[in-house]
């Protein structure tokens, strides 16, 4: 019962609240680092490329179980090779 341009808004307003919400925590402390930077860029890129359709040439050849949890999204492979960066990259000294 809800028209689609509504709905449509909605999502716009909510996810451009999130948006800003993670680059305030990336920037919370004032000072965006070569490490920070890696790991966002890193994950952003590998999202929207994943996301842009190249995915189905990727998963081709991998268990059924990974083309289930990677999907038609890149939001799963961001977070993970975020996760992964995040764990691996020496952190920054205070």
């Amino acid at each position: 019962t809800i028209p689609q341009c509504v709905i449509g808004g909605a999502t716009l307003s909510v996810f451009a609240a999130i948006t800003m919400t993670g680059i305030r925590m990336i920037t919370g402390d004032g000072v965006f680092t070569a490490r920070k930077s890696t790991v966002v860029g890193l994950s952003v890129a590998l999202g929207v490329g994943y996301g842009m359709g190249a995915n189905a040439k990727i998963l081709v050849n991998t268990p059924q179980f990974v083309q289930l949890i990677c999907g038609e999204s890149g939001i799963v492979p961001a977070a993970f090779v975020a996760i992964l960066l995040n764990c691996l990259l020496p952190r920054d000294e205070k």
